[in-house]
């Protein structure tokens, strides 16, 4: 591909891991690349799909983005159908997007995986999702949910001093109290996927790539697989109770396979997934909650291209691309 002259780097200065001085470490393999570095700082919700829309057409080789999913998710999202092509460098507290598309968790081995790719640039092109909602549209580049997830995200949003201080042990807080919540409501929400019959389910996780999230080092293995290759996995639950969410919770924790097959049902879709409720429900998408609705709908969104660490860099964790080996 073209060499990567003039980049663009989309940085969020509030993010966990850039405070300690990662900016200047990435711009000098950068710029020690030969690169001439321009670089962008987002201060609030929205700068990154703004700056993302004024790079379409500004000329730059690529962009690269230090932050967290929420960074990523917006340039991305201003990138779709652009083929300008995106490194998104780990730089939050969690880099789920980052990590499922091969990069290291960070540190030393990210900075040394984004000289290769600055040296050998290889550039996959990846589906990204659309979640329609309240006359609004949003990206789901990671994974998106109505109901559990949802409201975990709600409550974590409320309270942000507990997320920096517990992180994935506020998470897993959050997320029973939440599903405790919609035991309690028992939401019926009727899905259809694909323009297939509608089921009945009481909570909804949909997810564009593999994994659904991380705790620590481990991959959260939740859903289907899919590959940012065209398809997106859904998985319903049938029933919230007790035992539904013990199974739920210990199978976060102990790395489990996949979601009760009694208690749930899953699959992968390649066009639209509609769900409508008979009540508000909590919706996220890539970690940000989206208020309370009665009606979403998913469907195709378009490709971005992204460039990705060479194998010899993913480390342990499983990863699905498109072109590198089949998840087992």
């Amino acid at each position: 591909m073209t060499p990567l002259r003039r980049v663009a780097l989309v940085v969020n200065p509030a993010a966990t891991k850039v405070r300690g001085g990662l900016q200047e470490r990435v711009r000098g393999v950068l710029e020690a690349s030969g690169a001439e570095v321009e670089i962008q700082t987002t201060t609030a919700q929205g700068d990154g799909a703004r700056i993302g829309a004024e790079l379409r057409t500004s000329g730059v080789d690529v962009v690269v983005t230090l932050g967290g999913d929420g960074v990523v998710n917006e340039v991305l999202g201003a990138l779709l159908d652009s083929g300008l092509p995106v490194a998104t460098m780990p730089g939050g507290n969690a880099n789920v997007f980052a990590r499922a598309t091969g990069w290291p968790r960070g540190g030393g081995d990210a900075i040394e995986a984004l000289g290769a790719i600055m040296a050998t640039p290889e550039p996959r092109v990846l589906r990204m999702w659309r979640l329609r909602i309240a006359g609004a549209e949003r990206l789901i580049a990671l994974n998106a949910g109505m109901g559990i997830d949802g409201e975990t995200v709600e409550r974590i949003e409320a309270h942000p001093d507990l997320k920096r201080r517990f992180r994935h042990a506020a998470f897993l807080a959050a997320g029973m109290a939440a599903a405790r919540s919609v035991e309690r409501r028992k939401p019926r929400i009727i899905v259809s996927v694909d323009g297939g019959p509608p089921r009945e389910f009481r909570t909804l996780l949909l997810a564009a790539g593999w994994p659904y999230s991380y705790i620590g080092g481990r991959p959260v293995d939740l859903l289907p697989s899919v590959d940012f290759a065209g398809e997106i996995a859904w998985s319903g639950l049938i029933e919230i109770d007790a035992k539904t969410i013990a199974k739920v919770t210990g199978g976060i924790i102990l790395g489990a396979k996949r979601l009760s097959r009694s208690g749930a049902a899953s699959g992968t879709a390649r066009g639209r997934i509609t769900a409508s409720a008979d009540q508000p429900i909590a919706v996220q998408a890539d970690g940000e909650f989206l208020g309370s609705h009665d009606q979403i709908e998913i469907e195709p969104a378009g490709d971005v291209v992204v460039l990705t660490p060479p194998l010899k860099f993913r480390g342990p964790e499983p990863k699905l691309m498109p072109g590198d080996h089949p998840h087992p």
